[in-house]
């Protein structure tokens, strides 16, 4: 049973969990499948690179994501203002994308990926939504 559920966690929550006392002592596992993990050295910090740069970009590309999907709601809004097949449409895909993105989300954190993937995920498919409104 362990050894199922470690399968689902990622390489770095299998480190931890090794090396807490409910988890398998370094290098033994008890299960043969677990032994394709191998647990990867960290690498320190390098010279200008520390936790404040890295949540200066995080905030950077959410304040970033928040202006580029404003525009979006404008350029949204408009579409459907003017009615029409073209807003029904603009209105099924807008429902439709937000379904897909939550899906894309959610797998993207389950995988172990971080806050700033997804929100940089997530600015590039507010930009193809510019890119296509745009469009005469």
């Amino acid at each position: 049973m362990c050894g199922l559920y470690m399968l689902q966690r990622t390489t770095f929550q299998h480190i931890l969990l090794r090396c807490t006392k409910w988890g398998f002592p370094a290098g033994q596992t008890d299960h043969a499948e677990l032994s394709f993990i191998q647990p990867t050295k960290l690498e320190p910090l390098s010279r200008g690179d520390n936790m404040s740069s890295n949540w200066m970009r995080l905030t950077h590309d959410a304040v970033m994501l928040g202006l580029e999907a404003q525009r979006v709601i404008g350029l949204r809004l408009m579409k459907l203002a003017g009615g029409g097949p073209a807003a029904q449409a603009e209105a099924l895909h807008m429902v439709s994308e937000k379904t897909a993105a939550l899906a894309e989300a959610g797998m993207t954190l389950a995988r172990g990926g971080s806050a700033g993937t997804v929100i940089r995920r997530y600015r590039k498919h507010v930009r193809a939504n510019r890119r296509r409104l745009l469009k005469p």
